[in-house]
């Protein structure tokens, strides 16, 4: 079993040239989208460019050094009292990832690299594992213009952009989709539908900003198509500069995370 195939989890990679494995046709063509560093996008060799932003799995030294806590704007690793590194037994091996204790806590990473949206944007995707430890606990993440979020509201700053989710195992309106642009009230969908059926489960979440459709898409496993869908989502211009991930009440865990960009048209 390999490190992914806990008991409750699952794996599932969108690019933006594709949904699951579905097979894209157009321009009389027919081609696979496949997700590399280099997608293909085939009919007169035209490139289109996935790149990573921001890549964690916590199995790496010092896994939580650049992580910033929230609470305390620039320090790092984050306070033990809100969240250390956590650790299981996978198949014989130890698999490493964050845990949130059983305090609201935010923490947030620098992008490797700052990202502007503009016309050669394809789609962003925050692409991530994780858990709720306990019936009540949100997961929630968040990709801001700021450098260091600060808890426990990220677009507090009237100048910050972003978007995100946030949601839990109820069904109620704080299952939700946002974005914000130079503003401290973000523009919100919800539907009153459960996002995680099992509080204790591992999900591989997919959080997709597709710029030309202009939409916010959140996947969930293997599923291939989206739980919530969010439409109107205007972000050009937006330079995104960090990650945020919460969890409020039981806390929650997060692993394999990576941040990344589909462009149109390789840069060079």
């Amino acid at each position: 079993m390999k490190k992914h195939e806990q008991q409750t989890d699952g794996l599932e990679t969108k690019g933006v040239a594709f949904r699951g494995n579905k097979l894209l046709k157009g321009n009389n063509c027919i081609f696979y989208a496949v997700l590399t560093s280099i997608l293909l996008l085939g009919c007169g060799g035209l490139l289109a460019e996935n790149r990573i932003l921001f890549k964690n799995d916590f199995e790496q030294d010092n896994p939580l050094q650049g992580w910033l806590c929230s609470r305390n704007p620039g320090v790092t690793p984050p306070d033990t009292a809100f969240g250390a590194l956590g650790s299981e037994t996978v198949d014989g091996k130890i698999n490493h990832f964050y845990r949130g204790l059983d305090i609201s806590f935010g923490i947030s990473a620098i992008l490797e690299y700052p990202y502007t949206v503009d016309n050669n944007t394809d789609a962003i995707e925050i692409k991530a594992r994780v858990r709720g430890n306990g019936n009540l606990n949100y997961v929630g993440m968040d990709l801001s213009s700021r450098e260091i979020p600060t808890f426990p509201n990220q677009f507090i700053d009237n100048n910050a952009s972003g978007f995100g989710m946030l949601g839990y195992r109820h069904s109620n309106a704080q299952n939700r989709l946002y974005f914000y642009k130079n503003t401290n009230t973000p523009i919100v969908y919800s539907e009153n539908k459960p996002l995680f059926r099992n509080a204790e489960a591992w999900y591989d979440l997919r959080l997709v900003y597709d710029h030309a459709a202009r939409t916010l898409e959140l996947y969930l496993d293997d599923d291939p198509k989206p739980r919530l869908i969010q439409e109107d989502v205007e972000l050009e211009g937006v330079e995104f500069r960090s990650l945020w991930f919460m969890g409020i009440q039981q806390g929650a865990d997060y692993d394999d995370i990576v941040v990344s960009v589909v462009e149109k048209n390789a840069t060079k």
